[in-house]
């Protein structure tokens, strides 16, 4: 009996630990090795899915070569980067450039205008602050910066730069 108690006693302690746990409201992306994170979509990732507090998440300054994806459950999430100038979130994908390794997820072999983005936000409650979001593509079309989808959505301090529907 006693044995038994101690388990019981031993599985509540555990439970009572796992819900105590809480996830970082703060979390920092760099390429200086004293990161949390190399990538703005590693720390994306990492936000606990459909959050209910706002999770800052500072870009040091530098570029970034992603195609960044912010899915409809990630929600509440700041990007807060050190100055636009120098904090700059970059791709050249472009409406009828050819997608990379045949075919996309839909059986596309080319980038749409909808596909070209470099962001592409569908969580709710997004702010983006003293950043650079661009496509870089040039004067071949649709290159979208910024593709929003979510709700209450708040851009402060950005230059969003693209050749045609940058935003």
């Amino acid at each position: 009996m006693r044995k038994l108690l101690f388990v019981l006693g031993c599985l509540i302690t555990l439970q009572v630990k796992a819900q105590i746990a809480s996830s970082p409201t703060e979390l920092t992306v760099g390429t200086d090795g004293y990161s949390n994170y190399r990538t703005i979509q590693e720390a994306v990732n990492a936000v606990r899915d459909l959050s209910q507090k706002q999770v800052i998440i500072h870009i040091k300054k530098g570029i970034y070569h992603e195609k960044l994806v912010i899915p409809s459950w990630k929600t509440h999430i700041s990007l807060i980067g050190d100055d636009a100038a120098n904090t700059i979130i970059t791709n050249n994908d472009y409406s009828g450039k050819a997608y990379p390794g045949g075919k996309d997820a839909f059986g596309k072999d080319k980038f749409s205008t909808y596909t070209s983005y470099t962001v592409f936000v569908q969580g709710n409650d997004f702010v983006a602050k003293n950043l650079t979001i661009e496509n870089t593509a040039g004067r071949v079309g649709q290159a979208v910066a910024l593709h929003v989808e979510g709700d209450r959505c708040v851009i402060r301090y950005c230059r969003l730069l693209g050749n045609q529907d940058t935003l």
